[in-house]
């Protein structure tokens, strides 16, 4: 695995596994997530806790990372392999029409589907929106984990079926998205906050906006 060429295709943040080593002692596998600019966003045991904070730099040496800090080298590793990568989208005509694309198809295959079960289950229970939701963090978590290189006029396959395609057949998949990113870094706390805080919120913002006058 070339990482400098991987790098290249402009992801924004990828998390690898890797092999790493202290004191010049190969250490246990890790999970190191790594932004584009040079900075670690987050160094994780196996176990998900937090090895050491992110914000600091790195560097890369071939299939090599080193962290450094204060002027030093505090460890490095072998990357292992990829476990996902997050692009940074352009902001320009070509990504907003093949967002508007993805996000059209995903409106469809979202009514589609709904209108089915609605058709075909009993209405007690919303049953078409549950396996929607569901479905489209399966879809979102498969594409993340397939690291795609096409490109669409220099717009990545990735921007177009998360952004586009994700967020027309349910906007869900972003937030499954999102708190696996927060339960990934360590970060159980500001998870729980945020599922909690997004479905009692949520459900309250709509039953203040559909109140009588």
């Amino acid at each position: 695995m070339n990482v400098k060429e991987h790098f290249a295709c402009k992801f924004a943040k990828t998390e690898f596994r890797t092999i790493s080593s202290f004191d010049g002692k190969d250490s246990d596998y890790h999970r190191l997530t790594l932004y584009s600019d040079g900075h670690v966003a987050a160094f994780l045991s196996r176990n998900l806790s937090l090895v050491w904070p992110p914000s600091r730099r790195y560097s890369l040496q071939g299939n090599k990372w080193i962290f450094s800090f204060s002027g030093g080298d505090i460890g490095s590793g072998k990357f292992d392999s990829v476990l996902y990568s997050l692009v940074d989208p352009k902001m320009n005509a070509a990504t907003i029409f093949w967002v508007f694309v993805g996000s059209g198809l995903g409106g469809v295959v979202r009514f589609l589907i709904s209108w089915f079960f609605k058709q075909n289950l009993p209405a007690t229970f919303p049953w078409g929106t549950l396996i929607i939701n569901i479905l489209a963090c399966a879809f979102a978590g498969w594409v993340v984990s397939k690291n795609f290189q096409t490109s669409f006029q220099e717009v990545p396959l990735t921007v177009i079926l998360l952004i586009g395609f994700c967020g027309g057949f349910s906007t869900f998949s972003t937030f499954g998205l999102e708190t696996w990113q927060l339960i990934s870094k360590g970060n159980m706390i500001a998870a729980m906050v945020y599922i909690l805080s997004s479905v009692v919120l949520g459900v309250l913002a709509f039953a203040l906006a559909v109140r009588p006058n």
